[in-house]
């Protein structure tokens, strides 16, 4: 019955989608043609298959002339002047000046080739622009390689370009079953290698960024094949909508949480954050929002990552992340100890917001930001707030633009309703915390259409997964050129210091990098330093190794349990 229902309001959603988009096609006055490949479009199933269409499509809209036009929103001819310029050191063969004249240019927003209204196409950036890309990935290469410069000169230089340019991070923002369209802007990011180092998880977002970074080699876990699905098959789908209301009835949520605990612990295991980082080189960073008080109590952000907790245990993080009112209930954190034991981890010098109108996910991203010098931010969309926008939010057409003010002022209004006293409710807690959306500098919205949303009445298999990583995917794909833009500069970077590690002894590396460019002296660390004018005290080594962290030894009262080792 459940799945008769189900099937019956997806073809009504399939209805409304292709009867919004004929409006929308006679709003632009599209040709056959257009509409067509619009449509191939749709159903590419690889990149360079819809490529093909997506080309043919920016012909049809004057691509070539655009590409090679004069642009008001940038100087072109200053970025061929730079082009030219870089060549022209680079065939002088002085790898010096060469590196002086591109330590100039190491700035993400160097002569404005990241505006994003400069990459209204699907599958080019402007010639200048993409050129001056090229140029500097290959530039920066052959500088790892020049053995004409001392080793430890470029890779000082290297380092130091790394550091100025900053990095990015992809942020995965989304809840309950859409979580798994991330996979497929993941998948995409990989295949481009444009995939950040730096990621950030939260809500199932976080369950999906763990299992990305967590294992060495991710494609099994992208195609399907890596994921583990039997804490959902023991359920089975007979009799799932009268469990959850069953469940929503008695226990005021809608998910069974252990459920999603299970599937977290099979296909994670005990691993944590520190070992994550060394195992896979990955930054975890995992927002868990705390309530204080129980049932509608106040609110507070940890981020969770291999600085702030290394020995937290992944998979419990990632489900804590999860906790939503009336979907998820919460998860207690677990730690391994210094005896190798599973203990709680809470600890008591951890304080929280003193009220939930004081706390936004935007808080959790401004502390990763501080923590790993981010300056690009790259978020996944899939909140279930959001889906009145995912039709709209990468149209420019004028109709588009007026219906998304539209929404957006409308929903906006509503979540600052939500926050008023005479308002908090458990109900109006769940509207603000569908609301919050994460200020990024690019924002990719998986979930194509709002049919999709019937995807949370199921549990996940290979089959969902695969159409939810095909969508995630075909959303990302036009938002590549303006990507490159924006991350080959700082894969070529990394790349290059890499290259340089692997090829010298990293060890000698440092020490000629540390002889040959001293700290000044308002950096380097003081022998003794004052603690308190007051009394005098001084802390006279500052060798001495730190007391271990409380909050890792197992209390006295707590004893691991088979299930919890």
């Amino acid at each position: 019955m459940n799945s008769s229902i189900a099937a019956f309001i997806a073809v009504l959603a399939k209805l409304f989608q292709s009867f919004g988009m004929m409006l929308l096609s006679i709003w632009r006055w599209e040709s056959a043609s257009v509409t067509e490949l619009r449509e191939r479009m749709d159903k590419s199933v690889t990149y360079d298959e819809w490529r093909g269409y997506a080309r043919m499509l920016d012909e049809e809209e004057a691509l070539g002339q655009w590409r090679e036009a004069p642009e008001l929103r940038i100087n072109l001819d200053l970025v061929l002047a730079r082009v030219r310029l870089l060549a022209q050191k680079k065939r002088e063969e002085s790898p010096e000046e060469l590196l002086k004249a591109i330590r100039g240019d190491i700035h993400r927003s160097t002569l404005g080739i990241t505006n994003p209204s400069l990459y209204p196409y699907r599958t080019a950036a402007k010639s200048s622009i993409s050129t001056y890309v090229n140029l500097m990935t290959h530039l920066i290469r052959s500088i790892a390689a020049n053995d004409l410069l001392e080793v430890a000169a470029r890779y000082r230089a290297l380092k130091d370009m790394e550091v100025a340019y900053g990095k990015s991070a992809l942020m995965l923002h989304g809840g309950v079953a859409l979580g798994a369209y991330h996979l497929g802007v993941i998948k995409g990011l990989l295949n481009a290698k444009l995939l950040p180092k730096v990621i950030f998880g939260n809500n199932t977002g976080a369950l999906v960024a763990a299992c990305i970074c967590c294992v060495e080699d991710i494609r099994p876990v992208l195609d399907g094949s890596g994921v583990n699905f039997d804490a959902f098959a023991k359920r089975g789908s007979s009799g799932s909508l009268k469990r959850k209301w069953d469940r929503l009835w008695n226990e005021g949520v809608l998910m069974d949480v252990n459920v999603v605990l299970q599937f977290a612990k099979d296909n994670l295991g005990n691993i944590t954050f520190a070992e994550a980082y060394e195992k896979t080189g990955y930054a975890l960073n995992i927002n868990v929002c705390r309530r204080v008080g129980g049932g509608s109590g106040n609110l507070g952000s940890w981020l969770l990552n291999h600085l702030t907790t290394p020995n937290v245990l992944v998979y419990t993080a990632a489900v804590a992340s999860c906790e939503t009112a009336m979907v998820y209930g919460p998860t207690p954190l677990l730690a391994r100890s210094i005896s190798g034991n599973i203990v709680p981890f809470d600890p008591p010098a951890m304080q929280f917001c003193a009220s939930s109108t004081e706390f936004h996910i935007n808080d959790a991203v401004r502390r990763l930001q501080e923590l790993f010098h981010v300056k690009l931010t790259i978020v996944s969309e899939c909140t279930v707030g959001r889906l009145p926008f995912l039709c709209l939010g990468h149209r420019n057409d004028l109709l588009s633009r007026i219906g998304h003010f539209f929404t957006e002022e409308v929903w906006r209004g509503l979540a600052a309703c939500s926050r008023l006293p005479m308002f908090q409710s458990r109900l109006t807690a769940t509207l603000q915390n569908i609301s919050d959306r994460i200020n990024g500098d690019l924002v990719i919205f998986p979930v194509s259409t709002v049919g999709d949303l019937l995807k949370l009445l199921n549990n996940p298999d290979q089959h969902l997964l695969h159409h939810c990583i095909l969508r995630g995917e075909q959303q990302l794909w036009s938002r590549l050129p303006l990507l490159k833009s924006h991350i080959a500069i700082e894969a070529a970077l990394h790349d290059a210091i890499r290259s340089i590690e692997e090829r010298h002894n990293k060890d000698i590396i440092h020490r000629k990098t540390r002889q040959g460019s001293p700290l000044p002296s308002s950096l380097r660390r003081p022998s003794i330093i004052r603690v308190d004018d007051d009394d005098d005290v001084m802390v006279q080594d500052m060798t001495i190794s730190p007391p271990v962290p409380l909050h890792i030894t197992p209390p006295e009262s707590v004893t691991p349990t088979d299930e919890q080792t």
